[in-house]
């Protein structure tokens, strides 16, 4: 034993390095058996439902999945493979896998998809996105969304409509997640979704004697519209090392929006600016690393006598986001005026997970985004990028069915 205290001693760089390796060795397979252990019970639900019997004539179900294999940094064909398709087929299910190859493609194969049962989307939210805007263009919309029901597996970035939709399980381990989402379909429960509908304004210019363009067709969001400073840091903070800072930085840009003809719903939802104090600039970052105190709700929800009258907002603001609400509304987010010191603040309390500081909080049926020229020259649908133009946006209430746990 003294032997291998002096080893240990005399070679303690070693000792100290193979006792971390150790370590995390250690914790590396402790995770892979419970991940084990994870599908195994998740592979015999699964089984148990694929021995039912059919009724006399029936068939087993077919379900197309489109698979996004560039989504979650490449990662998602793995994903898959290892804890969303074996469930599928344990399940009894004819399962077609088809990659998408280009940008789009996911939108045109949902608009002409014929002969399945259920239209799986493996990717993230921009998949997704691409996925129910094809399968809303169809001329049998009406007919297809009744009958090819949506199921999700979030193997992408953001998952943000899947997280919507797997609440319970949004903060466990990827592997559970994703065999939710799997086994959600496999159990087949179903809820219907609110969509928003965006009209982008075409405002290309036409040559004397061209004949008139076809008017654009619509584009279906599950999540919402984002514009302002923090759309650009966050796509870059998707981008960076997930221990550096560096994607937190001003873009030095304020974005000058006209919010017009915004048709009111029947309740409507407002709450007063929250500034921050006019202190020192020292104080002012110290209290990044204090916890904020937890304020009363003081939102009032109050009739609204002018529902259905169209207003006009001239807005000056630093960040302004349109969100799918439910129940037929959407949620307007308009951010203040913020200063560099004042956008770096609110950054780091985003970042820490805090919730957002907005000027204004209100909802809507229908709303018209005008900008004007200095403003942003991008926006974010789904975490999509577009060029900023002219558009309009309406809720449309359980408008596309999923499955959901």
């Amino acid at each position: 034993m003294a032997k291998v205290v002096k080893t240990l001693r005399t070679h303690w760089k070693k000792s100290t390095f193979a006792a971390i390796l150790g370590y995390y060795g250690l914790d590396y397979a402790y995770d892979r058996h419970k991940t084990f252990l994870l599908m195994r019970d998740y592979s015999q639900q699964a089984l148990a439902h694929g021995r039912r019997k059919l009724p006399d004539g029936a068939k087993n179900k077919h379900i197309t999945l489109l698979l996004n294999p560039t989504a979650g940094n490449r990662k998602s064909k793995a994903r898959l493979e290892k804890y969303a398709e074996p469930l599928l087929h344990l399940s009894g299910f004819l399962v077609n896998i088809v990659k998408t190859e280009r940008i789009d493609e996911a939108r045109d194969l949902a608009g002409i998809i014929e002969r399945t049962n259920v239209i799986a989307v493996a990717g993230g939210d921009g998949t997704v996105f691409e996925t129910i805007t094809g399968l809303l263009r169809r001329e049998d919309a009406e007919e297809a969304v009744l009958r090819y029901p949506v199921g999700i597996i979030p193997v992408g970035t953001e998952n943000q409509f899947g997280k919507q939709l797997l609440k319970s399980f949004r903060n466990d381990p990827e592997p559970k997640f994703i065999a939710e989402a799997a086994m959600a379909i496999v159990n087949h429960r179903m809820r219907p979704a609110d969509v928003m509908e965006i009209k982008i304004a075409d405002t290309d210019k036409q040559d004397e004697g061209e004949e008139p363009k076809a008017p654009r067709k619509p584009f279906y969001s599950l999540v919402g519209v984002n514009l302002g400073q923090y759309r650009k840091p966050r796509k870059l903070r998707r981008r960076c090392h997930p221990f550096s800072d560096s994607c937190l930085h001003h873009s030095g840009r304020r974005g000058k929006l006209e919010q017009s003809r915004a048709k009111a719903a029947a309740e409507k939802k407002q709450t007063e600016e929250t500034k921050y104090p006019q202190s020192s600039i020292w104080s002012r970052i110290t209290s990044i690393f204090s916890r904020s105190p937890v304020l009363a709700d003081s939102d009032v929800l109050v009739e609204n006598p002018d529902c259905g009258v169209q207003k006009s907002i001239c807005i000056e603001s630093s960040e302004l986001n349109v969100m799918v609400a439910g129940g037929g509304k959407l949620k307007v987010e308009i951010g203040g005026r913020l200063g560099r010191t004042d956008f770096m603040i609110e950054g780091l309390r985003r970042h820490r997970g805090e919730s957002p500081n907005y000027k204004m909080t209100l909802e809507c049926k229908e709303i018209e985004i005008c900008p004007v020229e200095g403003g942003p020259e991008y926006f974010s649908i789904d975490n999509e990028e577009f060029e900023v133009k002219r558009v309009k946006l309406k809720a449309i209430k359980d408008r596309v069915y999923f499955f959901v746990p």
